[in-house]
């Protein structure tokens, strides 16, 4: 999969920096002017409207999966299923509104392939993992703002090697864990997972290479690499023969007395270890205290050398989630609807300013040209403009201006000719604030 941020329909301005871009072509009348604004800001309130339902059909499906649930214990969790709490139906319409939104706020869904190239390389963490993709019901994963980035490393402490990446501005990771049934049956204990079985978990990410994704997942497994392994048991076997080495004569009065008392003398013999050298106790007992003491000394600081090592790649895991970390759970669907209603407010705006300043009719195909390049000459990075999808929900923005009108008018129409056809700025105001006013039909 090719991830670069020339293929990405993300707008890199913010709604109120877009409006100040167009009024400064100087294309729009004094009188205008104000009347843009205005439309700017019906807009906004507009899709904050539309996507404020998208927002509560989130929570709703969410809610008996959510990890965060205070009503819920984690024991009640661990010994029920959701089955009991949620239907399947909500499940899905959770996955689907999510997936829905995050298309909307113009992220990018990430494959299989481009997941199973991320565990298979490294970036700023040269660490062998492994997930169990097994452990999932449903992964949901999109990001936004791919940038091709060049990183300088460390390998081997002081060779530095330079890697080329993506780096990602934004990730959304969402993950269905199965039931606690079937953990049950990889006999693993579900008490000790750092997750409960059947709930979803959704985290937001920012500034993440693309080959250290899979750290982001929470069953993710930490191993040393080949390289880190050799340059740990190396060390060890050298050390480890210097300590037998010394213990070496105390090992051999040991291995003596045990062929002396088991065998009889002529056995203990081979070894060069005679009955008068075992009479006396004392030199026995010292030998056997100073072998176990080399040997369990070096086993100990070889296991805390492991462990020294083992934390200081955890550590190195754990500073790049905590600072790069900007959502969890619910807070992850918040911060996802906001971007979706800035996105979609930007991209009508665009398209809508663009007719509206045009000398002639355009063609969606023209217009996508056309606002692409203007982009181009604004933005610091190419836009890759998604016109099939705004003029979808241009059309969508429709009522009767008039309660005797017999037909509906929208934002803008495809004429038969194929054309694009704009309200005025007069009507498109009138448009929304109609909408507006029948938001509620209680009366």
């Amino acid at each position: 999969m090719s991830v670069t941020a020339d293929h990405e329909a993300f707008i890199p301005y913010s709604r109120e920096e877009l409006i100040e871009l167009c009024l400064a072509d100087g294309k729009l009348t004094e009188e205008d002017t104000p009347r843009f604004r205005a439309f700017c800001e019906l807009l906004a309130a507009h899709y904050n409207f539309h996507f404020h339902k998208h927002l509560e059909t989130l929570k709703a499906n969410y809610a008996p999966f959510d990890p965060d649930r205070g009503d819920l214990t984690s024991v009640n969790r661990v010994g029920a299923t959701t089955e009991t709490i949620a239907s399947e139906s909500k499940e899905t319409r959770f996955v689907e509104t999510l997936r829905y939104t995050l298309v909307c706020a113009n992220y990018r869904e990430l494959d299989d392939m481009a997941i199973q190239e991320a565990i298979a390389n490294t970036a700023l963490i040269d660490l062998k993992t492994e997930i169990d993709f097994n452990d999932f019901d449903h992964v949901v994963f999109y990001y936004r703002g791919a940038a091709p980035t060049e990183i300088e490393v460390k390998r081997f402490y002081v060779w530095k090697k330079k890697i080329q990446t993506a780096l990602f501005s934004n990730v959304v990771l969402g993950i269905k864990f199965k039931e606690a049934a079937y953990f049950h049956e990889q006999k693993r204990k579900v008490e000790k997972l750092n997750f409960t079985p059947g709930l979803m978990y959704l985290y937001m990410y920012k500034n993440i290479p693309k080959y250290d994704l899979e750290l982001l997942f929470p069953n993710v497994k930490l191993n040393m690499n080949l390289v880190d392994r050799l340059l740990f048991v190396l060390p060890a076997l050298g050390a480890g023969i210097s300590v037998l080495f010394k213990a070496l004569p105390n090992l051999v009065l040991l291995v003596g007395l045990i062929l002396l008392l088991g065998l009889g003398p002529s056995y203990a013999a081979w070894v060069g270890v005679y009955e008068d050298q075992v009479k006396d106790f004392m030199p026995v007992l010292f030998a056997f205290f100073s072998l176990a003491v080399a040997l369990g000394g070096f086993a100990v600081k070889q296991y805390f050398s492991y462990q020294t090592r083992r934390m200081q790649y955890m550590k190195t895991v754990m500073d790049t989630l905590f600072f790069k970390n900007m959502a969890n759970n619910t807070s992850v669907f918040h911060t996802v609807i906001d971007a979706a209603e800035e996105e979609e407010t930007k991209e009508v705006i665009l398209v809508y300013y663009h007719l509206l300043t045009h000398d002639g009719a355009l063609t969606p195909e023209a217009l996508d040209s056309s606002i692409e390049a203007w982009l181009a000459q604004k933005a610091t990075t190419s836009v890759n403009f998604d016109i099939k999808h705004t003029i979808e929900a241009m059309t969508e923005v429709r009522t009767r201006l008039r309660d005797t009108d017999a037909h509906e008018t929208a934002l803008v129409r495809v004429d038969e000719s194929g054309h694009c056809r704009p309200l005025s700025l007069l009507d498109a105001k009138r448009l929304l604030d109609k909408i507006w006013d029948n938001a509620f039909q209680y009366a």
